[in-house]
């Protein structure tokens, strides 16, 4: 007699899935960072009397450093582990976002921007590296996706919020 095999999702265990939730609400909040700092960069403009090109420069700068945070934080996960480089990122990342919100010039702003990409490419990094590495690995490509799909909650999140500012 065959045994009865249960549900993919049920063979992960409670760490497994606290793990993904971690990846999964990072990803989400870097997305909802991106997308609401898109909805500003109208008023940003007016207010400060700076062009499209200057805000392309920050749009790069925090990009940029985002490629840099994801290799400076892998190295750091190997050396003082996956979670607390996560929650280190996802820290730096926060305060930055805040510091953001509390610019007075260009200058604070590029500044905040930058050190919020190093987080957040941080992030991305060492949020999948938990992931992958505490699921099974017949299972890892659905978590990764599950994550990943943080993203598309976030971008979604964030504009229902600008919606109602």
């Amino acid at each position: 007699m065959s045994e009865k095999s249960c549900p993919w999702f049920l063979e992960i265990n409670k760490s497994q899935w606290y793990a993904l939730f971690a990846g999964f609400m990072g990803w989400g909040l870097d997305a909802f960072d991106v997308m609401l700092y898109a909805f500003a960069l109208t008023s940003i403009m007016k207010e400060w009397s700076i062009n499209t090109a200057i805000l392309g420069l920050l749009a790069s700068l925090t990009l940029l450093s985002s490629a840099v945070g994801g290799i400076i934080w892998g190295i750091v996960a190997d050396k003082i582990g996956r979670k607390k480089a996560l929650m280190s990122t996802v820290l730096i990342f926060s305060i930055c976002s805040g510091l953001s919100g509390l610019s007075q010039d260009i200058w604070q702003l590029a500044i905040a921007r930058t050190l919020l990409g190093l987080g957040m490419g941080g992030e991305w990094a060492t949020g999948a590296l938990l992931v992958s590495e505490s699921w099974p690995s017949k299972h890892r490509g659905k978590a990764i996706g599950i994550m990943q799909s943080g993203w598309a909650i976030g971008y979604f999140l964030a504009a229902l919020v600008a919606s109602y500012v």
